[in-house]
């Protein structure tokens, strides 16, 4: 901390630490705001699409080659 021209903080107790938290507090100038956006792609449409597939497959040959008989 010497040599870069920070401070050092060492806590001994819960009141200690309180403090040195307040004392940093203290020097932070600026709220810091951030937008985050997330940008989603929704993916379920192809599995959706594969299942109706599926069982429009199964349906078809249920009725006809794989047809099941008593």
């Amino acid at each position: 901390a010497e040599i870069t021209g920070g401070r050092f903080w060492l806590a001994e107790n819960d009141e200690g630490l309180r403090d040195i938290y307040r004392q940093i507090d203290e020097l932070e100038r600026s709220e810091i705001e951030s937008l985050r956006f997330v940008d989603y792609r929704e993916l379920f449409v192809w599995f959706a699409l594969a299942a109706l597939a599926l069982l429009l497959a199964e349906a078809a040959l249920a009725n006809t080659v794989f047809r099941r008989i008593p």
